[in-house]
């Protein structure tokens, strides 16, 4: 658990420290004071891929030559992380020694829950990606390193496009097919766990680009093995693809295909309430035990075993009937039924890092009870008991932030009056 965060020159911050965190903290005050700035220390201390910055420098604040963010733990096998900004470099120390985001990420698991986050599935694209980042980097280092090179060469190529380099192009190809087979690969993984954890009638699809490499992401329960079984035809698949999309590319400047360009959504089953049931504030369909039959398809409950593998149940993909259709709901739900969607891939989420990693994650909810309703807010005020949660509020009458308040694990550390 984090115990203690000291900031050095961060954003709005000069040298503060906030000691004695507790399992739930509720930080609140006016806009403007830094609430969002110190979840945002914690997400990048973390390794986390939520961050809001467009350039490091923009961490650094005013007439200062450096920032830095240490959070110090307990019950853990390091004290503490530090992450430090100078220049446009970013550096991390586990313990004093210099270590690589993957080592971080492996360690502190984040999982953000931001304002942007309750349209995830109707919003930008780039928001899911980033949420599969988050998801799969503590998992699986060699994630974190193929998305960086991806990103690298992918920037080195599309230049290449533009400036008409026809003589670089194979060679980029070669390195930028080799790294997506990884990330394509481990993003069918997720997405296919993802929906065998969900405590709702839901399932995870997956939009890669290209699309015709879908027959070759092969799932395993293994995600390793996955990847060392299926990354040569992948990856031989991509190459071939880039080379005969060359001509396109080099007329438009940009790659026109690749992990930079996938999607992925959620297809759920809501059930028309009858009018007594739409009085009833019925709780209970949001806490189904994973374990339970429902029509007639049991849902298996993730099991770690030694080797990290997981004993799951493929999904049964029924034909609905007409009163239990699934909809993508990114394109057809309600407003609260992409609310109810969100929430549980944020929990089922939370709970594949635990099981995996056997560590508690760090949730951080960033004013997210102003855009939920009682029903919702009661759902994640659950969930933050499970968790180590850190939650920014303007306002202290959201109902959920009274009951979170009223808990004896919570602390409250008020902005307004620093």
């Amino acid at each position: 658990m984090i115990t203690s965060i000291a900031l050095e020159n961060f954003r709005n911050f000069t040298t503060n420290s906030f000691d004695q965190l507790s399992p739930i903290t509720i930080m609140t005050g006016p806009n403007g004071v830094g609430k969002t700035n110190i979840l945002e220390s914690i997400a990048l201390a973390g390794g986390s891929d939520w961050r809001r910055y467009r350039r490091l420098g923009e961490l650094v604040n005013w007439d200062e030559s450096y920032a830095a963010v240490e959070l110090s733990f307990n019950n853990r096998n390091f004290e503490t992380i530090r992450y430090v900004v100078k220049g446009n470099k970013a550096q991390y120390l586990i313990d004093k020694q210099i270590s690589r985001a993957s080592d971080v990420q492996a360690r502190v698991a984040v999982m953000a829950f931001s304002p942007e986050m309750v349209t995830l599935f109707s919003g930008e694209p780039e928001l899911r990606r980033q949420f599969l980042n988050n998801l799969l980097t503590p998992i699986y280092p060699e994630y974190a390193e193929a998305l960086s090179t991806y990103q690298k060469v992918l920037k080195r190529r599309n230049a290449a496009l533009r400036q008409q380099q026809r003589s670089h192009l194979s060679i980029w190809e070669e390195q930028l097919a080799e790294s997506a087979a990884i990330l394509l690969l481990s993003r069918q993984w997720g997405l296919h766990v993802l929906s065998e954890t969900i405590e709702m009638d839901a399932k995870a699809f997956y939009k890669p680009s290209p699309r015709k490499v879908e027959p070759l992401l092969v799932f395993e329960n293994d995600l390793r093995e996955m990847v060392q079984n299926n990354a040569g035809n992948v990856r031989e698949f991509l190459r071939e693809k880039w080379e005969g999309l060359r001509e396109k590319e080099l007329a438009v400047g940009f790659s026109l295909m690749g992990p930079q360009r996938d999607d992925w959504g959620l297809e759920g089953v809501f059930k028309a309430k009858s009018k007594k049931q739409k009085v009833k504030n019925n709780n209970e369909d949001m806490k189904l035990d994973k374990n339970s039959e429902r029509d007639g398809t049991k849902r298996v409950s993730i099991e770690k075993i030694q080797n990290s593998k997981f004993k799951i149940q493929k999904y049964n993909n029924q034909q609905p009937t007409t009163d239990n259709r699934p909809i993508d709901i990114g394109i057809y739900g309600s407003r609260g039924q992409e609310r109810v969607g969100v929430i549980q891939v944020q929990l089922a989420a939370l709970t594949i890092l635990e099981e995996i990693l056997s560590f508690k994650p760090v949730w951080l909810l960033d004013d997210v009870f102003g855009e939920l309703d009682t029903e919702h807010q009661a759902h994640v005020v659950e969930a933050c008991q499970k968790y180590q949660s850190f939650i920014t509020t303007t306002n202290r009458n959201y109902e959920g932030i009274r009951e979170l308040i009223e808990l004896p694990e919570t602390k409250v550390i008020s902005l307004g009056d620093r």
